[in-house]
């Protein structure tokens, strides 16, 4: 079962802030779907989210600024972007890389998060599996 710390670290992968980038994908509303993979056991309830994703912010399941976490190393190329994640607040830090591969109306892609306490040591390892489909334009 995912604790609660788990799913904190899911929300807190979601978080990010606005970007601008040359990766090529139809703007629109798109249906995430976000796979926890932990000890190598997929967490069987996906999170799903739907969000307008633009060329000023392509990352999907992006939710209000979080404060503690910063989006750095952006990288992209015609179809894939790619950043890292980290984020730090009294229970210890995260920090993630990710990337994904925007095909026709779809994203597959993967971050690989590690999961520190507050004195520093590894205490989790994480996988997700995002993928999503466009699902029309966006919701003014």
């Amino acid at each position: 079962m995912l604790s609660r710390y788990g799913l904190f670290c899911v929300m807190l992968l979601l978080s990010t802030s606005s970007l601008a980038v040359a990766v090529q994908f139809e703007e629109g509303e798109w249906h995430t779907e976000v796979r926890v993979e932990f000890n190598g056991a997929i967490f069987p309830v996906p999170f799903t989210t739907k969000k307008c994703l633009t060329t000023d912010d392509p990352v999907p399941n992006s939710i209000a600024n979080n404060a503690n976490c910063s989006i750095s190393d952006i990288s992209d190329t015609d179809t894939e972007l790619a950043w890292t994640l980290h984020c730090d607040d009294a229970k210890g830090s995260l920090h993630g890389v990710a990337s994904i591969v925007f095909v026709e109306k779809g994203f597959s892609g993967t971050m690989e998060m590690d999961i520190r306490d507050d004195e520093g040591e590894l205490t989790n390892r994480h996988r997700y599996h995002m993928s999503g489909i466009r699902q029309g334009p966006c919701k003014e």
